[in-house]
C-alpha cells in the first residue's frame, strides 16, 4: 500500500511540476528560454513560486498528507521527479530550436536558388 502511495504522490508531483516548468516554454513560440530570460516575467515567477511552495506542502507537511492522501518522497525520488517533470519543457525547447534551425536552412537555400529571368 505504501508503494501504491507513493507512486500516486509522484505521479501528481510530476504533473503539477511539469506543467509550472511547461509555462517558462510556452513564454514565446519561437525563443528559447534562454533567449527570452528566466527573469523576464516577475509575474510569472510569483505565481510558480506560490505554487512550487503549496505543492511541496501538500507533500511533505504531516498534516496534509492525510487530507490529500499523498506520501513524503524519498531523497532519490527528488531527482527522478525533477527529471521527469523537465522532459515536456525540454522536448518544446528542443522543437524550437529544430523548428529555428529548419527556417535558417530554407532561408539560405533559398538565398542561393538563382533568380528566374523574365522573357
Amino acid at each position: 500500500w505504501d508503494n501504491l502511495s507513493r507512486a500516486r504522490t509522484m505521479a501528481f508531483c510530476v504533473l503539477t511540476y511539469g506543467q509550472l516548468f511547461l509555462s517558462f516554454g510556452f513564454r514565446s513560440q519561437r525563443h528559447t528560454m534562454p533567449e527570452v530570460g528566466a527573469l523576464a516575467n516577475p509575474h510569472l515567477l510569483g505565481a510558480i513560486a506560490v505554487s512550487v511552495l503549496l505543492q511541496l506542502s501538500v507533500v511533505m507537511l504531516p498534516f496534509a498528507q492525510p487530507i490529500f492522501d499523498t506520501a513524503r518522497h524519498l531523497h532519490a525520488e527528488w531527482w527522478l521527479l525533477a527529471g521527469l517533470s523537465l522532459a515536456p519543457v525540454t522536448v518544446v525547447e528542443l522543437a524550437k530550436i529544430g523548428r529555428s534551425a529548419l527556417r535558417r536552412s530554407r532561408a539560405g537555400q533559398a538565398s542561393r536558388s538563382p533568380m528566374p529571368r523574365a522573357p
